[in-house]
């Protein structure tokens, strides 16, 4: 026991590091900056949707898996949430033999894609991914497409990121507006010393509500982080698109943030999540 004590002692005594570790391919991380955070502007109320996704595996073979996805659209304004739409999918994923190999063709609403499992953005290390990760692919896209449909006037909040893994979210991430961001609740980003990220950026934070920005260069999508509440127990990172305004959304996203079961975090992904 005193062995593991003297080990965690080590590890949260380390130093935080100088910038993130960046694991994306042709991306750079940028040195952290005091400069670098900023104030978040002053709320502003306004209508805001918000777009969560779900999925279970109802049937798995070695050849085939039989999926159910669930797609819900909340509106939030306020403190009033609605209910705007609450979609739900089978789906069937099986393998064929092509000319190119083995891949996985997914049918939902009579539609036919194709997935494939060696893509390296899917499989684990050298192993092809393999049927249940289809599954997650074709319930992001839903989200994209979902979050593409609602109107452009309004924002848009997705529960995760914007980057793309496999080539289906990628022509679905294309037709999405500025208005679209996505909240990514994952704590798992490290920087340069094996450090929290979050952790890093809080211990050189104002205690109040900040963002900060940039944290990688050479990116499509621009990834900022935010404790949208000066109560919130940790910052997340948000996705936008390069043109987005981002103070104007950040305002709307910290009146979307108060509620006080999980200050911080948007009510609305609260609701959609249920």
């Amino acid at each position: 026991m005193d062995g593991i004590i003297r080990q965690l002692q080590k590890i949260l005594g380390r130093a935080g590091g100088t910038e993130m570790f960046v694991e994306k391919p042709g991306s750079r991380s940028v040195p952290f900056s005091l400069e670098n955070f900023r104030t978040l502007p002053n709320t502003i109320s306004r209508k805001t949707f918000f777009v969560d996704g779900g999925q279970a595996v109802l049937f798995e073979t070695a050849e085939m898996v039989i999926g159910l996805i669930r797609i819900a659209v909340i509106s939030q304004n306020g403190a009033e949430t609605n209910l705007v739409q609450r979609e739900q999918y089978y789906i069937i994923i099986h393998t064929i033999m092509t000319e190119n190999g083995l891949l996985y063709e997914a049918v939902i609403e009579g539609k036919s894609f194709i997935i494939n499992p060696h893509d390296a953005a899917l499989k684990d290390g050298i192993v092809r991914a393999n049927l249940s990760k289809a599954l997650d692919v074709i319930r992001k896209m839903k989200e994209f497409e979902a979050a593409s449909k609602l109107p452009e006037e309004i924002l848009v909040v997705l529960d995760g990121e914007l980057d793309a893994k496999a080539e289906l979210e990628k022509k679905a991430i294309e037709k999405l507006k500025e208005n679209v961001i996505g909240l990514v609740k994952s704590q798992s980003l490290l920087t340069n010393t094996g450090a929290s990220l979050y952790m890093s950026l809080t211990d050189m934070a104002p205690d109040s509500s900040w963002w900060y920005w940039p944290i990688i260069k050479n990116s499509k999508v621009d990834w900022i982080v935010s404790r949208l509440s000066a109560e919130a127990y940790q910052p997340y990172r948000i996705d936008f698109l390069p043109d987005a305004k981002k103070e104007e959304i950040l305002a709307v996203m910290r009146a979307c943030s108060q509620d006080l079961s999980l200050p911080g975090y948007p009510y609305g992904l609260l609701v959609a999540d249920q």
